[in-house]
């Protein structure tokens, strides 16, 4: 059986809720209660196929956000397609 490796601070990962909403974030930590992430976007579906936007638009696109983790039904690390367009769409440095 294969196991996969914990997640560590930086990874691009993915965080289902339980009200359906797709997070693409960087984790940074967690803890028994709350899951924590950096720069947290979702996924939207537009004309041109899927999209992300910040999860949160009123705060910095900086900030750390903590989801409870009684509303998350999963986490996993993102694809490598999917995390390369996220750190695109987040980086201040232009690729």
């Amino acid at each position: 059986m294969l196991v996969d490796p914990p997640m560590k601070n930086g990874d691009t990962v993915t965080v289902k809720l339980s009200s359906s909403e797709e997070i693409i974030g960087k984790f940074v930590n967690e803890d028994d209660k709350q899951i924590h992430l950096s720069k947290p976007m979702t996924a939207i579906i537009h004309e041109n196929g899927m999209g992300l936007m910040p999860y949160v638009m009123t705060v910095s696109p900086e900030t750390t956000i903590k989801f409870n983790k009684q509303l998350v039904i999963v986490t996993e690390k993102t694809a490598k397609p999917i995390a390369d367009e996220y750190v695109k769409n987040t980086s201040s440095l232009a690729i």
